[in-house]
């Protein structure tokens, strides 16, 4: 096959089913599963009119795919708030790689979205991915540090050893109230969303926009399960944190967490250390605050890849990744609203506004 042979596509809803499919290279093969995912993730989000994706077709069949996942963003202290888009799914057909396609599927994708946005973020590469995400023109915004409570049976895994069976009655995560604190596996929408609006945004600083609409959204995904711990007082809801939650073993990652103070932090994350026998608790470690950085320092949290490092050797950490959406960008463009989009000091990251998470 020749390049000509190849178109490349805006998304249309006709080229869903066939989008699908090749996502399975991605997503594993469970069709159903992968076909509500998509729809949530691409059809559904409320950030974007339309789904911010492009496809490769070779006679009419999809063999290429790139998708964005929209987030809104806003400028602290103001009332300024602004789309970015995330590059997220990039998948070629097995039978039509190293023909161009990845490239040509970005420079459709960068001439549209100049159109409707100012910046690109990618927030998932990996060592693959990385180097040609680079040569598009995206610069390494922040490392991305993650601190880890490791279990004795996580310590034992790394080594090689087998460890003890987890306890089943504290391997499942239980749901309902207990005391001050309450567990569900879905979001409150309208108490987490007056909690957030109740926080005068901090100035200087580019943080995520969770509004009601991001909420009702937001952890819908039926790939993912979620737990949400729910600090109340009075009646009123000084303080949420959100998990995504796995097995085998149990496995939690703090994705986002909001409190009226970092004392309501301190009593969350003792809660949620002894409410299930986590092999590991995982968190983020971009720019926390330096009360919430010392209570999860008090708690056993180090800095993550260490203990895998002992016995595994070294494994290199992602990048979250930036760029101006214009084909041809210079150094000004990375200036916004009097922000330095390059200086990660700026950003409030959490892994919630990864596509990922």
């Amino acid at each position: 096959m020749s390049h000509d042979e190849f178109e490349i596509s805006a998304y249309r809803p006709q080229y869903r089913t066939g989008i699908v499919q090749l996502l399975s290279f991605l997503w594993g093969q469970d069709h159903e599963q992968n076909l509500n995912h998509f729809n949530w993730k691409y059809e559904k989000n409320p950030f974007a009119k339309d789904p911010e994706a492009y496809v490769a077709l070779h006679q009419g069949r999809v063999v290429g795919f790139l998708g964005y996942f929209v987030n809104c963003w806003q400028w602290g202290g103001t009332d300024r708030v602004f789309a970015l888009p995330c590059g997220s799914d990039l998948i070629v057909h097995p039978e039509v790689r190293k023909k161009g396609l990845m490239k040509a599927m970005h420079g459709a994708a960068f001439k549209e979205l100049e159109r409707k946005y100012s910046h690109i973020l990618v927030f998932s590469p990996n060592k693959d991915s990385t180097p040609g995400a680079l040569s598009l023109g995206f610069i390494p915004l922040v490392k991305v540090e993650r601190l880890r409570r490791y279990s004795i049976s996580a310590i034992l895994r790394s080594r090689g050893q087998k460890a003890a069976a987890p306890v089943p009655d504290q391997a499942v995560p239980k749901l309902g109230t207990f005391g001050s604190i309450e567990v569900t596996d879905r979001p409150l929408v309208d108490p987490m969303t007056a909690l957030v609006q109740s926080k005068p945004s901090e100035a200087g600083k580019i943080v995520l926009l969770k509004n009601r609409d991001f909420f009702a959204w937001r952890y819908e995904s039926k790939r993912r399960k979620y737990l949400f711990y729910y600090y109340w007082e009075n009646g009123e809801l000084r303080g949420y944190m959100v998990l995504r939650a796995m097995s085998h073993p149990p496995s939690g990652v703090i994705l986002d967490f909001e409190q009226t103070e970092s004392a309501v932090f301190g009593r969350l994350l003792e809660f949620v250390i002894g409410h299930v026998r986590w092999s590991t608790l995982t968190i983020w470690d971009l720019g926390l605050e330096k009360e919430v950085r010392q209570r999860l320092r008090r708690r056993r949290f180090i800095r993550s890849g260490a203990v895998e490092r002992l016995f595994k050797g070294s494994k290199a950490d992602p990048f979250v990744l930036l760029r101006p959406s214009k084909e041809n960008f210079e150094e000004p463009d990375f200036q916004a609203h009097g922000f330095d989009l390059k200086n990660p000091a700026n950003w409030e990251l959490k892994e919630i506004c990864s596509d990922i998470s």
